[in-house]
């Protein structure tokens, strides 16, 4: 990767900037991003309209923007989404799974990340970067950009963008992705 290890996206965005000036394109344009790469297209949405381009449409398909804290209030407001969440997950992953084998799988699960939570030096209690996902398979480069990418994510803050912006959500997430309205980017 041309970033440090301790990259944020604005550097990461800079580069991709730069890339992008670099082949002088004229007119409107539109950008898409998925996941991690949506707040990356969303930054770089932001940098290239200050240049002067036009930006005719931004797509952000399930990219959420990053909350680094989660208080009491948070996982109430949460609960709801969750069930609603659930039940789609449920309808989706029926075939694969048998209720005596997933629950006590869930719960061991449930248990694993409430014990690996860790609290950040403001004392947040944050979910560590493997949380969820399995990286046994994952080549060990790939595992270093998923921290990468983690670790700058956690730190972004995105500013107002003035333009057309598209968000596409699945309708199924991961069952314990931490879901909030409008993915965050409606507040």
């Amino acid at each position: 990767t041309p970033w440090s290890e301790n990259a944020t996206i604005l550097e990461m965005v800079s580069h991709f900037r730069s890339c992008f000036l670099d082949l002088n394109i004229s007119g409107p344009i539109e950008l898409a991003g998925f996941s991690f790469g949506g707040l990356l297209a969303y930054e770089l949405a932001r940098q290239l309209k200050a240049d002067g381009t036009v930006i005719q449409n931004l797509v952000l398909v399930d990219s959420d923007v990053p909350k680094p804290k989660f208080g009491l209030r948070d996982n109430i407001l949460y609960l709801p989404f969750f069930v609603r969440n659930l039940r789609y997950w449920l309808q989706t992953h029926q075939p694969l799974i048998r209720p005596s084998v997933f629950i006590p799988r869930a719960l061991r699960k449930v248990r694993e990340l409430r014990a690996r939570m860790s609290k950040d030096k403001n004392g947040t209690r944050r979910l560590p970067f493997d949380a969820g996902v399995d990286l046994q398979n994952l080549p060990e480069h790939y595992i270093k950009r998923m921290q990468i990418a983690f670790q700058a994510r956690q730190g972004y803050a995105p500013g107002n963008f003035e333009g057309k912006v598209s968000l596409i959500r699945a309708q199924s997430l991961p069952l314990f992705y931490r879901y909030v309205p409008g993915m965050g980017w409606n507040t």
